[in-house]
């Protein structure tokens, strides 16, 4: 008995490519949830999960939801917010079916070391790298260029934080105005929070001076701010003869009412008496 030989006969490649993406898709499944606040259920907006050990990650929208995918398999993931505890949680992910994983975060109030009472640095507790990793404070101090330096670094990130959270709050927006109007409402959330506040807006123009402050800020909450007024202002959806002074007038005007907010006896109320006010002030620049 005689055999042919085997032949190959070669596939397309527009068949090979359809067939690595079905299996792909077969081996991948979607995580979904809700991010709220425990205490009072309000959803979270601008909310990081991510899947730990991996660059897979959402942000929570304005209703406080995310979707991603993720690979088949049991994975931990971690949601992390401005001013809350982090949460970490295990999911397991069947492939080609969605699981919900749902958080709920209690907000933190930064606990500062004796930097702070100083008008100097601040690192959270949790995060004391001198505690954790046997560091001296004068080995920090030495990588900051002292006190200062630290303090500035420490500044910096919440700012980077804070930039974030604005542009997460104001992501779903029609239009730049409406966009702003929901920044104004996160900026007020975020900075009446006795820590971030002293930190951002008391300590950090006196330790830094008004020039460095206002140089850092120009990067991250003010950058935002006359991105945003200047977008407006090419639209025709505001009309004024310097985007650059309403920035700074508005600017001004939210720190204010953050510092308000925070010593209320009501902060709930003032927070949204405030609020009514600058977004009104928002509107007058139309």
């Amino acid at each position: 008995m005689r055999f042919s030989p085997l032949r190959w006969t070669p596939i397309p490649g527009a068949l090979l490519l359809l067939l690595a993406t079905q299996a792909t898709a077969q081996q991948m499944g979607t995580i979904t949830g809700s991010v709220l606040d425990a205490r009072s259920g309000r959803p979270l907006t601008g909310t990081e999960v991510t899947v730990v050990g991996t660059r897979i990650g959402a942000v929570t929208n304005a209703q406080g939801l995310y979707r991603m995918e993720a690979p088949a398999g049991v994975h931990r993931i971690s949601a992390t917010q401005l001013g809350y505890g982090a949460v970490t949680q295990e999911v397991t992910v069947v492939a080609g079916q969605s699981v919900t994983s749902d958080f709920r975060l209690e907000e933190r109030v930064i606990t500062l070391d004796e930097l702070l009472v100083t008008g100097y640095a601040v690192t959270p507790r949790r995060e004391r790298t001198g505690a954790q990793a046997q560091v001296t404070r004068g080995a920090l101090y030495h990588h900051y260029g002292g006190k200062e330096g630290l303090f500035e670094a420490v500044t910096e990130a919440l700012m980077a934080e804070l930039h974030a959270q604005l542009g997460a709050a104001g992501a779903e927006a029609g239009d730049p105005l409406a966009a702003l109007k929901l920044g104004i409402h996160r900026f007020l959330q975020i900075t009446s929070r006795p820590a971030t506040q002293r930190i951002l807006l008391i300590d950090a123009p006196t330790v830094m001076g008004w020039s460095r402050w206002r140089e850092m800020d120009r990067k991250y909450g003010f950058g935002l701010l006359l991105a945003a007024l200047s977008a407006a202002a090419s639209l025709k959806l505001i009309h004024v003869q310097s985007v650059e002074a309403a920035a700074h007038a508005l600017l001004g005007a939210m720190i204010e009412s953050s510092l308000v907010v925070t010593r209320a006896r009501n902060k709930k109320q003032t927070l949204a008496e405030d609020e009514l006010v600058l977004v009104k002030l928002v509107d007058s620049l139309r």
